[in-house]
């Protein structure tokens, strides 16, 4: 999951799609600008060297980067231990020493046979930016805005974002979607950002659907405030369950696209059937 400027809320998109995904899923907060999760969510109780950064030095030592290696940097995120989180760079200068370290997590997280990835990757053309991980993932998910500045930046970012997907067998308008963050001074309904976001000539991009702008539910993912049974049946949560089962089947076609093109047996994968986003 991406954004193109604006801060449009891609981590509490990508946490609430975690939430509500149809099966075990793990959300990786990949943004080079650093984690929410750490100081928000978590509370500062994880070390600085968790998640990202000790799956990084772990495989700088040497260390063979096994299941149990990567799921001792990740963390629960529910009770029965369906979702989980990689938490993300504490401190953004370390996002420089980490940078050529996505090229290696990428395959690694297209790997995973038991759970479905989320991956929050930022800001596109940022600064150390995880491309490695939205160039290979089965769906990219742009986060934006219904505004006319945030559309027409997402138009050019979507050109870029095609040509780097025609080498993995699935069509680019398949492979790319847009997510929507509701604005109460939204310029534009939905048919009229899927008309200005997508690239003359292709067919229409995916629109999974839009968030409700909910402060409270915003605080709540962030860790601002207390989670409740309440916040599960909200606005913002029913939508993000729709969401999350529209993704999952979009990313489970792009898997057996892509595995049919490599002309390889596709990936195991759970009930939920999906890849990763």
């Amino acid at each position: 999951m991406v954004s193109v400027k604006h801060s449009p809320g891609v981590t509490t998109a990508a946490m609430g799609l975690t939430r509500a995904w149809p099966g075990p899923a793990m959300m990786v907060e990949a943004d080079p600008a650093g984690g929410d999760t750490p100081t928000g969510l978590l509370r500062g109780t994880i070390p600085a060297d968790h998640g990202v950064l000790g799956l990084a030095m772990a495989a700088r030592s040497g260390q063979e980067l096994t299941g149990e290696v990567f799921m001792s940097q990740c963390v629960s995120l529910s009770p029965n231990s369906t979702k989980f989180l990689l938490p993300g760079l504490q401190d953004p200068a370390q996002a420089v020493g980490v940078s050529s370290w996505w090229s290696r997590l990428a395959p690694m997280l297209q790997a995973q046979s038991d759970m479905d990835i989320i991956a929050d990757c930022g800001r596109l053309g940022a600064a150390h930016a995880p491309a490695a991980l939205w160039q290979q993932a089965d769906l990219v998910v742009l986060v934006l805005r219904p505004q006319i500045g945030p559309v027409h930046l997402a138009r050019l970012w979507l050109r870029t974002l095609a040509e780097q997907a025609t080498d993995i067998g699935v069509a680019a308008s398949d492979r790319l979607a847009l997510l929507l963050v509701e604005e109460p001074s939204a310029a534009l309904v939905d048919k009229q950002v899927v008309e200005n976001a997508s690239l003359p000539g292709q067919p229409a991009l995916s629109l999974l659907g839009s968030l409700p702008n909910e402060p409270a539910s915003a605080a709540v993912l962030g860790g601002r405030a207390a989670w409740t049974s309440r916040f599960d049946r909200s606005q913002f949560m029913r939508a993000a369950t729709g969401i999350a089962r529209s993704a999952a089947s979009t990313a489970a076609t792009n898997k057996t696209v892509r595995s049919a093109a490599d002309g390889s047996r596709p990936a195991p994968r759970l009930a939920s059937g999906t890849g990763y986003v």
